[in-house]
């Protein structure tokens, strides 16, 4: 009776000891995909921070990119997103930086302003072309395995940026 007793608390403990390593790893999974998206939200803020122009920019293809450049320092910086990869990577002085590994979804839209409000509602419309943005959405979600079964995403990431030194 108290070998069955023993054996029952036993496998209870391991079942605990299993579950907790679990969630050890997932909580670890969650603050580890949202530091590194803070940091992509500081560098493509920062690379993207003296931008007066988008000048490319694909949005319907495995491989995503949107290229901006600054009139005050004629230099340009690049975010591609990798579907097959699942990377983000940023380019800016000829050096290519992978921000996010295991990045499942990326989306780009351009605004011909920031916001347009009326008595009824609020919107931002969206830029006929690349020449006429004036506001760059961008949004992202990664994921990641916990113990070989994908079971941590993050909540989706969105990063608004302001041309702010555009000249038209």
């Amino acid at each position: 009776m108290a070998a069955g007793v023993a054996s029952i608390l036993l496998v209870a403990m391991a079942y605990l000891s299993v579950y907790s390593a679990r969630s050890f790893s997932s909580l670890s999974n969650y603050e580890d995909m949202a530091t590194r998206s803070r940091q992509t939200i500081d560098l493509v803020g920062w690379s993207f921070r003296q931008a007066s122009a988008v000048v490319d920019i694909q949005t319907n293809a495995p491989v995503k990119w949107l290229t901006v450049t600054s009139n005050v320092s004629g230099s340009t910086a690049k975010l591609t997103f990798d579907s097959q990869a699942r990377t983000l990577i940023l380019t800016a002085n000829a050096k290519d930086r992978v921000l996010l590994k295991g990045c499942d979804a990326f989306d780009v839209k351009l605004y011909n302003q920031a916001v347009v409000l009326s008595p009824t509602s609020i919107s931002n419309p969206p830029a006929s072309n690349p020449s006429d943005c004036k506001l760059i959405k961008m949004t992202w979600q990664c994921s990641r395995t916990n113990q070989g079964k994908l079971m941590n995403t993050e909540a989706q990431q969105k990063l608004l940026l302001i041309l702010r030194n555009k000249l038209s």
